[in-house]
């Protein structure tokens, strides 16, 4: 198995590759074995998760072995930052493409075949393994440089709470609408069925350009989701009867009425699709490269460093190899051991090998995560000081206490190695645009956090009124 560092200093960041809600993805290259990797990097202050949940999300994507799942190589803490280093696939996401050159949805059928082929078959594999993706969207979905179509995010995503909220899942705009209504209804458990549903959505947005939900306000996609008709293609659209077929057999109300992926292989739609080398000829070689698209869309002083509180040079950094993922007791049985404050000293190894397998059946408690992210104050950190610290994981010090320096401005990085000579600009006026946007940041950032609280409020109140009132009129 190949060496990946836990230390972000062991990896030289090339250039931003991405941007969402709730994280940035650079392109970087582990200097311990000259890899292109991709690296995924959240702020846990501003979205937070605890470690148990997110070791256990990550568990079984550690121990997938398929060639549509993307690769994982492991994660890490630094300060309130975790990375997630994951394979670089050079073809980006099917929704970064689409927003490059394909608005309007695939006019060629046979791409989105391919495209729903290459997510059946991962999903397969997942199903088959008793487990749920939780996650299906465009924006999951990636394609390598040779026309390979992958999914990745095995729920990491879904499991942030946006803004430091609860109910992740009920919270994330983005994917709420490619939720299956057994997911958002806090009553009923879901299966893998519910996979099948965020798969026609999905395809529904590649044939279409648009999510059947575009046009509605956020307030009421809930209650669309629940109480209206399965959305379907338009009748008066340009699409095969065999695609429309698809659309309708993946959105079904009735859980059990929905196939299998495995079913769904067999599906005459699906039968239209190629292999990898046609979405290279037809759709890649059409557009920009990723690194081309990135740059127009990211900012020229985007940071890869973490945002650290005051006091996050005492807090320590957390590892989640491979290694211990898969060779480790369970939660339940393994017994924390005091670790110390030097880097050297590992406690008892844990392994996710016997953690729980999902039921069949996913009930919502799953999602009723209580999250408890106390700021650091002075008193905490005298706390932290006199406590011996605790943890399944590998303890390091922080980045701030490390001798190495922090990796610079990735794209500046990227310009000196490799543009050693080119006259530099005018450092007061970059001085003073990074001041002016980390300030703007900051303001959108806390604006968000507080109407995002006040809009989710709304959606759960006016979902259950709606539902009153429908059984009032019953």
């Amino acid at each position: 198995m190949t060496y990946f560092p836990h230390d972000i200093n062991q990896y030289q960041i090339l250039e931003c590759i991405g941007s969402g809600s709730t994280s940035q993805v650079y392109k970087a290259k582990c200097l311990a074995n000259n890899k292109i990797i991709s690296i995924k990097k959240i702020d846990l202050e501003l979205y937070p998760l605890e470690i148990e949940v997110l070791r256990r999300e990550v568990a079984f994507w550690s121990r997938c072995h398929n060639d549509n799942i993307v690769d994982y190589y492991g994660s890490f803490i630094s300060g309130s930052v975790l990375y997630m280093l994951m394979e670089y696939l050079a073809g980006g996401s099917v929704l970064d493409i689409m927003r490059e050159k394909y608005q309007n949805g695939f006019t060629d059928e046979v791409q989105i075949a391919t495209i729903v082929r290459g997510i059946l078959l991962a999903l397969n594999y997942v199903h088959e393994h008793d487990e749920i993706h939780r996650d299906i969207k465009p924006g999951n979905i990636l394609i390598s440089e040779t026309g390979v179509v992958k999914i990745g995010d095995f729920g990491v995503a879904a499991s942030l709470l946006e803004q430091g909220r609860k109910r992740a899942r009920f919270t994330v705009i983005g994917t709420l609408s490619y939720m299956a209504p057994e997911v958002i209804n806090e009553e009923i458990g879901y299966t893998q069925n519910a996979d099948i549903w965020s798969l026609g959505i999905t395809t529904y947005e590649l044939a279409t350009g648009n999510s059947p939900y575009q046009n509605l306000p956020q307030l009421r996609i809930i209650p669309h989701i629940l109480n209206s008709p399965p959305p379907r293609l338009p009748r008066d659209g340009p699409y095969s009867p065999e695609l429309k077929d698809f659309v309708r057999m993946c959105l079904n109300h009735q859980i059990a009425n929905r196939p299998s992926a495995a079913a769904l292989l067999s599906h005459d739609f699906i039968k239209k699709a190629q292999g990898g080398e046609y979405l290279v000829s037809t759709l890649l070689s059409q557009i920009p490269s990723l690194e081309t698209r990135a740059r127009r869309k990211m900012s020229l002083f985007e940071d890869l460093s973490p945002k650290m509180s005051p006091n996050a040079n005492t807090q320590p950094m957390w590892q989640f190899p491979i290694d211990d993922i898969l060779s480790s007791p369970s939660p339940q049985q393994a017994k924390p051991q005091t670790s110390s404050t030097n880097a050297s000293s590992v406690s008892k190894p844990l392994s996710s090998q016997n953690v729980p397998k999902n039921d069949s059946v996913e009930h919502k408690g799953r999602f009723n995560i209580h999250i408890t992210a106390k700021p650091q104050t002075e008193q905490n950190l005298a706390q932290q000081q006199s406590q011996p610290l605790q943890s399944n994981f590998v303890q390091q010090p922080s980045l701030r206490q490390q001798s190495a320096p922090i990796h610079q401005n990735p794209q500046t990085q990227f310009q000196t190695q490799q543009q050693q000579g080119l006259q530099q600009p005018d450092l007061q006026q970059q001085k003073d645009l990074r001041t002016q946007i980390a300030e703007l940041s900051a303001k959108i950032e806390q604006l968000t956090i507080d109407n995002g609280r006040f809009r989710n409020q709304l959606k759960v109140l006016t979902a259950r009124i709606e539902a009153l009132v429908k059984n009032k009129k019953a």
